[in-house]
């Protein structure tokens, strides 16, 4: 089953959303993305877990020292 995931990612710059559109579109599961630097926003469409999501995130995160928090399920 297919899932929208809204998440808040502090994300400064096209870097950073290279980085995390990299790190996600290897994930299994994971249909489309829509990053958002400005509003800092990331949607994740697909039938990928929250917890798989978050788990990618967490570790870019770590490495970006940015914060990573999940919204709401769209």
């Amino acid at each position: 089953m297919s899932h929208t995931y809204e998440f808040f990612a502090g994300m400064s710059c096209d870097g950073c959303k290279n980085a995390i559109t990299r790190v996600l579109s290897k994930l299994a599961g994971v249909e489309s993305l829509d990053v958002d630097v400005s509003a800092q926003k990331l949607v994740v469409k697909g039938t990928a877990s929250r917890e798989a999501i978050e788990e990618k995130l967490g570790k870019w995160s770590k490495a970006a020292g940015k914060e990573v928090r999940f919204v709401k399920e769209l």
